[in-house]
């Protein structure tokens, strides 16, 4: 990215647009890992609007982070976990169960195939277990829809309505 950067024209543009608030350049505090192992520094460019709202973003869930957890006490989650999924899950999708059920706030990420939607069936089983309500979210459009269509969700969050007004539990059309 920085190569880029150095084009004397987008150099040009990006200081004007800069110059008028219209965006924000940065090096990020932290390299970045590109290829195998191999980390670099990187300078990152976003329109100004968005790097508010994802600064904005940052300092909530570090916020929410280092609040006092409230779910931590309330049951043996490892014990629950282990009679509900009994070798159902991988060893890191149970740690991330576990970390979802005693920390104050849980982003569950992966790759196509690695097992979010398994990982977040079994958390919400858990969780409806335990007499708790959840919430759910999700950053797509497209991850929100395939959430909304998953039968076993509708059935646990009947009256939950997305952004868009699809309510869980109604068909959803693509078109």
């Amino acid at each position: 990215m920085a190569d880029i950067l150095q084009g004397p024209i987008l150099r040009q543009v990006l200081d004007t647009l800069r110059a008028h608030g219209e965006t924000v350049i940065e090096a990020l505090p932290t390299p970045v890992l590109e290829d195998a192992d191999v980390f670099r520094a990187v300078t990152a460019v976003s329109l100004t609007f968005m790097h508010r709202a994802e600064t904005g973003l940052a300092q909530d869930i570090l916020r929410l982070r280092h609040a006092t957890p409230t779910l931590a006490e309330h049951t043996d989650w490892t014990s629950l976990l282990a009679r509900t999924a009994p070798g159902g899950l991988t060893e890191e999708q149970q740690q991330a169960v576990l970390t979802a059920l005693t920390t104050p706030v849980s982003i569950l990420t992966g790759g196509s195939g690695c097992g979010k939607t398994h990982t977040l069936r079994t958390l919400v089983t858990l969780a409806e277990q335990a007499g708790l309500t959840i919430a759910v979210a999700a950053p797509t459009g497209k991850a929100a829809k395939r959430m909304a269509l998953s039968s076993w969700l509708m059935r646990v969050l009947p009256s939950v309505r997305t952004a868009d007004g699809l309510r869980w539990g109604q068909p959803w059309s693509a078109a």
